[in-house]
Parts: structure tokens; sequence; C-alpha cells
């Protein structure tokens, strides 16, 4: 069984001066999350991911999700919030089999606003670490 409340934690100084905290996503987090991801997603060409397929997802989807990552020791999800907003989030997943275990792959997106302030590199050295 896993937690629905995260108690690990980073905590990071933007460019700018703010706070940036760096925790495991949990469920509670699956509202905001879909919030976030429409907006980041507005624009960001490179991305895989889209709007409509942001706005496609349910809360019951992304609750989901979260589920799967919680409960599975090869994946995992962080998000970053600044003054308690949900400002960037990446997850990484790695291979099931043993072959493949090795090598993963990880997304990351940082709401337009909060680019450029160093916010990304909390998120990975948070997952490097």
């Amino acid at each position: 069984m896993f937690s629905i409340l995260s108690t690990n934690f980073d905590s990071f100084y933007t460019k700018n001066g703010k706070t940036v905290t760096v925790r495991e996503a949990t469920i509670l987090d699956a509202e905001r999350m879909l919030v976030a991801a429409s907006y980041a997603l507005v624009d960001a060409p490179y991305m895989l991911s889209t709007v409509e397929d942001a706005q496609k997802m349910t809360l019951e989807d992304m609750e989901k999700v979260l589920s799967l990552i919680m409960k599975n020791p090869n994946y995992v999800q962080f998000i970053a919030e600044v003054d308690d907003r949900l400002v960037g989030a990446i997850d990484f997943r790695n291979g099931d089999k043993e072959k493949i275990s090795h090598q993963g792959t990880f997304g990351m997106t940082v709401l337009p606003e909060y680019r450029n302030y160093g916010i990304g590199r909390a998120l990975l050295e948070t997952l490097i670490n």
C-alpha cells in the first residue's frame, strides 16, 4: 500500500529568489496536475502531449495514473511548487523487464511564466538524486 501524503521533499531557490519545493506527487495532486498540464502545454510545440490530450483526461484518469506510479517501484512522479502553486512536474519510468531495467524515459513540464528560473533543473536534480 502507498501513502497519499508525501513527506519527502527538497527545497531549492529560483534565480529570482523564490523557494521551490519538489516532492513526490500524491493522489491529492491529481486535480492540480490536470490544470497545470493543460496550461503548460498551450505554448509547447516540442512536447509529445497536446492541450487536447490533457483536456481529454478526467480527474479519475489522473488519479489512476498517479496510483499506478505510486505502486510501481520502477516509476516516480515529482512536482514542483512555488508559493503553494504547482508550477512543474517530472516523471520517470524505467523498463519493467530485466533486460531493459537499466534504461528509462522521463517527461518534464514547467508552467510558461516559471521557465528559465531553475525549476526544471530542480526537478532534474531531484530525479537524479
